[in-house]
């Protein structure tokens, strides 16, 4: 593990909610398609994207799309550039204990706004277990 904490985003979450988990989690790395470059570009336009600086792109992008990424100023990466080039590299394992945050799973919000369940890394190790 690189002690990284995952925070999935579901189609039930919504979209009006993706800003909420965004400012919500302090996230600062997102990976997505490239069909939802126009909304976090939309959201980081309007001030509703928490931390959020980098964006890691699955698929293939056009040129506009990028150049829209960086107008409002994130950085921005492509998936198989990432794992090709740590493919070359050590790999780091960062200390972590049962306690650390391993995922926020987030609710759909039918009552309000999405509740997240934090899972720890030994919420997971049971669950395999099991």
């Amino acid at each position: 593990m690189y002690g990284l904490t995952i925070v999935p985003f579901y189609a039930t979450l919504g979209i009006e909610n993706i800003s909420y988990v965004l400012e919500h989690t302090n996230l600062t790395t997102l990976c997505l398609t490239e069909d939802k470059i126009d909304i976090i570009v939309k959201f980081k336009s309007e001030g509703k994207s928490g931390k959020l600086a980098n964006v890691i792109i699955y698929g293939k992008y056009s040129e506009d799309q990028l150049n829209m990424l960086k107008d409002v100023g994130f950085n921005h990466y492509n998936m198989n550039q990432i794992l090709t080039q740590g493919a070359k590299r050590s790999q780091y394992k960062a200390k972590v204990t049962k306690d650390d945050i391993y995922t926020f799973c987030y609710t759909s919000g039918t009552t309000g706004t999405p509740k997240a369940a934090l899972l720890s890394h030994g919420n997971i190790v049971a669950n395999i277990a099991a």
